[in-house]
């Protein structure tokens, strides 16, 4: 009898909604839906970290700032200009095909040949690609690249033949990859839903279904504490007392490598000056920024790079608070014209925006705002219609690098800044295989972005997780969490 009771409990226990909820995951991570999940067609913050769920890459970001093996069990440079990479055998894409070194070509190919990858100058370089067998990739590159193997860790791998059978826009909408969960549907009211792969690779993911709901900012926190929600990726600053007050929800807080790196326009006035754009950087208290965004959660940079960061310049300090000067030099530049200045700006960028905006009315120059959520690109050769850019972005892969080839570099489709003493020291940079030599000259660089104002600098901003009790989560420096490393506890 009693073992007819115990068993009549475990099986109560099993199909009840408390214990399969512990299978399932709802995040929100993001106010809207992306328009899909191709990463050849859309990449962003947010669209990544969608991709990084579905999608393998070659190499991956440790903890430690390291390039770990990831579909690339190995690899070695063969000489300055090339690299070999063997693949891990035995790889299967979600459709059931096995990975091949022709999927790696494909894809590698594809990035560089697509016009919506805004990265695609950042890998020029690469000359050839080519399949020496099944399993073995060899790149080639015009000259020597330092970052190369890192460049790798945020390209994610497609099936060729699954891609080419049913064209980029289907693959959008159903997207086949070797990552820890798999597509499965998008529902009704916007959310998207992914299945656990229990094929996958590495450990298969404890969560057997991931789900993410999009939602406005001051809805996240009702959704969280009426438990439609689980996990909230991007939690505002303002918004942590009313978490840490809720007794069945906790908070996660971790410096990671995202920050605000305000792209400006320095191809016409008034930020071709270097006088406004270090007016610019002097008219806002950074302290007041960061308590007013982000409760204080954060750290004031000097620069586009963060300390960790590999080429991180240390010595360097955050410009001062000095909006009597600031007003000065504005008045100089702008003269008899009006003071008015341009901002396109995401959904995301909105309150750091209207700070600055505030900032620069106090000193009688008028910002006007322009919401565009994909961030439009610009054509080469196009002087941008923008005077600043804004909008949070993290570093996938730990090099200063990343933040400036899209800010700062001239081949860059979202950059409005075109700098040749910039570009050559960038390329220098990073065409130097010696992490020594490159460390250093890489310091130089921001020291040469300081010494410019080739941008606005505010501060790095501490990651912020609300979540139900129970759910554990790991470190993620990246600001790209990983949904198949995380686990009820039980």
């Amino acid at each position: 009898m009693r073992k007819l009771l115990f068993t009549l409990l475990l099986t109560t226990l099993l199909v009840s909604p408390l214990y399969s909820a512990r299978n399932k995951l709802v995040v929100c991570d993001a106010i809207t839906a992306p328009k899909g999940l191709n990463p050849l067609l859309q990449f962003d913050m947010k669209s990544d970290l969608l991709h990084k769920q579905l999608f393998s890459s070659l190499v991956v970001l440790g903890e430690e700032n390291e390039m770990l093996p990831s579909l690339a069990l190995r690899w070695k440079r063969k000489s300055p200009t090339s690299l070999q990479l063997w693949l891990r055998k035995g790889v299967k894409f979600h459709n059931g095909d096995e990975l091949t070194a022709e999927d790696v070509v494909f894809s590698l190919k594809s990035y560089i040949a697509s016009p919506f990858f805004p990265l695609r100058g950042f890998y020029a370089i690469i000359e050839k690609i080519e399949a020496v067998d099944k399993h073995t990739v060899l790149l080639r590159t015009k000259f020597p690249d330092g970052l190369l193997v890192r460049k790798l860790s945020i390209l994610r791998i497609l099936p060729q033949k699954h891609y080419q059978r049913v064209g980029a826009t289907t693959f959008a909408k159903a997207p086949v990859g070797s990552g820890p969960f798999a597509f499965s549907k998008w529902r009704e009211d916007g959310s998207l839903t992914m299945k656990a792969n229990e094929n996958y690779w590495q450990q298969v993911p404890e969560i057997k279904e991931l789900s993410f709901r999009f939602m406005a900012q001051r809805e996240q926190v009702k959704a969280l504490r009426a438990g439609t929600v689980d996990l909230l990726t991007d939690l505002a600053g303002t918004e942590t007392k009313k978490v840490a007050l809720a007794p069945d929800l906790a908070l996660k807080k971790e410096l990671c490598f995202l920050n605000y790196p305000i792209a400006v326009n320095n191809q016409r006035l008034p930020f071709s000056s270097l006088q406004a754009r270090r007016a610019l950087n002097m008219c806002i208290n950074r302290a007041d920024l960061l308590k007013y965004e982000a409760r204080g959660n954060g750290r004031l940079l000097a620069t586009f790079s963060m300390p960790g960061e590999f080429g991180h310049n240390e010595k360097l300090k955050p410009f001062p608070y000095s909006p009597k000067e600031a007003k000065a030099a504005f008045a100089d530049v702008f003269g008899d014209k009006p003071k008015k200045v341009k901002a396109l700006i995401n959904k995301e960028g909105l309150r750091v925006a209207t700070f600055i905006k505030g900032a620069l009315a106090a000193l009688g120059v008028e910002m006007e705002i322009v919401f565009d959520s994909s961030f439009e690109q610009f054509e080469d050769n196009e002087i941008p219609p923008w005077d600043l850019r804004i909008g949070p972005c993290p570093n996938p892969f730990g090099h200063i690098s990343f933040i400036q080839s899209l800010a700062l570099c001239s081949r860059s489709r979202y950059s409005l800044t075109k700098d040749p003493v910039f570009d050559k020291k960038f390329e220098s940079a990073l065409g130097t295989l010696d992490l020594v030599k490159q460390e250093k000259m890489l310091k130089e660089l921001d020291r040469y972005v300081y010494e410019q104002s080739l941008g606005l600098f505010l501060y790095q901003k501490m990651k912020i997780y609300a979540h139900r009790r129970g759910l554990i989560l790991k470190k993620y420096r990246s600001a790209m969490p990983l949904f198949g490393s995380m686990s009820w506890r039980n």
